[in-house]
């Protein structure tokens, strides 16, 4: 049976809203609601991101949320001063990839997909395994 499953939203704990709230608007994320000192609201292509303030010490934490972005060296040459990125732009066979952290030390990463290179692995080894 299918019930529809789909991601409808991420929430990331944050201890300071306000510098969180200023920061995904600083990437370019559309806030869609907010209730101050409380919880925020950001539009990502249909996904709702959801920042909560909590009062807890929030150590270093891998999210497993990966945003894809259009050109990863320009939006790393953007923002390598103002964000603190956990890797620099790695260029894999599939994607570019790179992390950051936000102010809630939740560690978010990036995807540059590369499809075409994708596409040329695969022909290459179907030409192998014909070879």
């Amino acid at each position: 049976m299918n019930f529809g499953l789909r991601v409808s939203m991420i929430s990331l704990m944050q201890n300071d809203l306000a510098a969180s709230t200023a920061f995904y608007e600083k990437l370019g994320l559309p806030m869609t609601f907010q209730v101050p000192g409380k919880w925020a609201e950001f539009e990502v292509h249909g996904v709702k991101l959801f920042l909560y303030q909590v009062d807890q010490e929030l150590p270093d934490h891998y999210t497993g949320l990966v945003l894809h972005v259009d050109d990863l060296h320009s939006f790393f040459e953007e923002f390598k001063d103002s964000i603190s990125f956990v890797t620099e732009p790695t260029d894999l066979e599939y994607a570019f990839i790179a992390r950051f952290k936000d102010p809630g030390n939740n560690i978010i990463g990036l995807v540059q997909p590369t499809p075409e290179r994708v596409k040329q692995a695969v022909k290459a080894a179907q030409e192998d395994d014909k070879g």
